[in-house]
């Protein structure tokens, strides 16, 4: 039996995909919100890892500081999220940002999605480390 914190993982890696193939076509907004996903569902397998429940919270700051709670050692991880955490809001939501008056795939660009991509890259590939 596949133990659950394999399987979020698992859809984690997945939605990393999806979001590599999102910013390949140009939709950065989507990238970027894959991306979110990907670092969400990295962060809640390590919290079932840890024997946790799976929280209903998305933020991934909120995620991050949980699994500093469910073990100690996680302090010494640092995993950047600032990225991930300020432009998934603006990703899906049109006139997220009151002075722009765009849609998030005009206003989000191909470098703030790489920036997403590669801090959500780094805490799959940290989360795989601690749990495999």
């Amino acid at each position: 039996m596949i133990e659950t914190q394999l399987i979020w993982l698992k859809q984690a890696d997945f939605d990393f995909q999806a979001a590599n193939l999102s910013f390949s076509n140009g939709y950065y907004e989507w990238a970027c919100f894959q991306a979110q996903q990907t670092a969400e569902k990295s962060l809640k397998a390590y919290l079932v890892f840890c024997g946790n429940k799976i929280p209903r919270v998305h933020r991934v700051s909120i995620l991050y500081k949980m699994c500093q709670k469910a073990n100690p050692e996680f302090r010494k991880v640092y995993l950047e999220h600032d990225n991930l955490e300020a432009i998934t809001f603006i990703s899906r939501y049109p006139l997220a940002i009151p002075q722009e008056i765009m849609t998030p795939h005009e206003f989000i660009n191909d470098k703030e999605a790489q920036e997403c991509l590669r801090e959500a890259r780094l805490i799959l590939q940290r989360i795989q480390t601690l749990i495999y």
